[in-house]
């Protein structure tokens, strides 16, 4: 069906159905209901766009995240599928995209979502928290609800939820510390956005201690079992009384564990080992891996509610914060 069969069957001209799925003034109520009852008999629009239009709704939601091949990305495709899940419940479909690392491939991105008329946007991850992002939002999505997670960006329609590292990584160390380790190593990934963060975490946990418990940092770890071996192999010819280590990411922590267990280290015996993301990998390798929790389900479910209630028209919170839990395996 087109437009001018709509419009013949209604016994209109085009330019009124025109009027109706974009929205506009100029048609009566009757007229108006018949041509939205012709549109939905018939299907109008393959990909329901104008459909959608007509009913002042897609129910369709944006979802953004930059996923690149390795454990880390499958760890966040988890959140995701729990994310659309709760989006079907309510009747909203997900228009997920890979935005690529780039600011052009990102600014392309949010355009894209913009153009189909979705009701709200998700930005899943750190990585959006920029000013390039910002202008975008500014430029492509002045009225859409945005929701970022562990990101937040000072626009009124943005909302944040977001996960303490700072407390996730202090708690690391008062956990190690209680296991009797005062020798304590971080490794961090490269590109890490949160770095920063995750560095001062650490060093606000060792400070507490007032010399007792000391620490080092290893950053730009490559985010592989190979990057964790490797900086395995460095931290025990620079600082061979390391007893406690702390991976920002599983993946790493598990190279670490398979590169000790080749040098005759004993873990947890000798030394302690945690990761952080708390995914399904820390319960594959041997000992099982200790893990700081980061609630990525949780947050991804938060972001959902949170857009929900400023879709649905409750009183939303425009920044949410939840807080890390170690989840104990054999690996301390």
């Amino acid at each position: 069906m087109t437009i001018y069969d709509i419009a013949k069957l209604a016994g209109v001209s085009a330019s009124s159905v025109s009027r109706v799925i974009n929205n506009k003034p100029g048609v009566g109520k009757e007229t108006r209901e018949k041509i939205l009852a012709l549109l939905d008999q018939y299907h109008y629009s393959l990909d329901e766009t104008a459909r959608g239009l007509s009913k002042k709704s897609s129910k369709t939601i944006g979802v953004l995240i930059s996923v690149m091949p390795g454990l880390h990305s499958e760890h966040s495709i988890k959140g995701l599928f729990y994310m659309e899940g709760e989006l079907a419940k309510h009747g909203y479909h997900c228009l997920l995209v890979n935005t690529g690392t780039t600011n052009g491939e990102v600014v392309e991105a949010i355009s894209t979502v913009a153009g189909r008329r979705v009701d709200g946007v998700i930005l899943a991850g750190a990585f959006y928290a920029t000013n390039v992002v910002r202008r975008a939002i500014e430029q492509y999505l002045p009225q859409c609800p945005v929701v970022m997670i562990n990101g937040f960006l000072d626009l009124p329609n943005v909302y944040g939820v977001g996960i303490d590292e700072t407390q996730g990584l202090e708690m690391g160390v008062d956990f190690l510390v209680r296991k009797g380790r005062s020798k304590l190593a971080l490794f961090i990934d490269s590109r890490r956005l949160s770095a920063g963060i995750i560095r001062r975490g650490f060093e606000n946990g060792i400070a507490k201690y007032r010399g007792a418990v000391t620490g080092i940092v290893y950053e730009d770890v490559e985010r592989s079992l190979q990057g964790g071996r490797d900086t395995a192999a460095l931290l025990l010819r620079e600082h061979p009384e390391t007893d406690g280590i702390i991976c920002a990411v599983d993946m790493i922590a598990i190279g670490v564990l398979d590169y000790l267990q080749e040098m005759g280290i004993d873990v947890p015996g000798q030394v302690s080992l945690m990761g952080e993301d708390n995914s399904n990998y820390a319960e594959i390798c041997k000992p099982k891996l200790t893990s700081l929790d980061t609630k990525m389900v949780e947050s991804n479910l938060m972001a959902v509610r949170t857009l929900l209630d400023v879709l649905e028209q409750r009183p939303p919170c425009h920044r949410v914060m939840l807080y890390m839990e170690i989840a104990e395996r054999g690996t301390t």
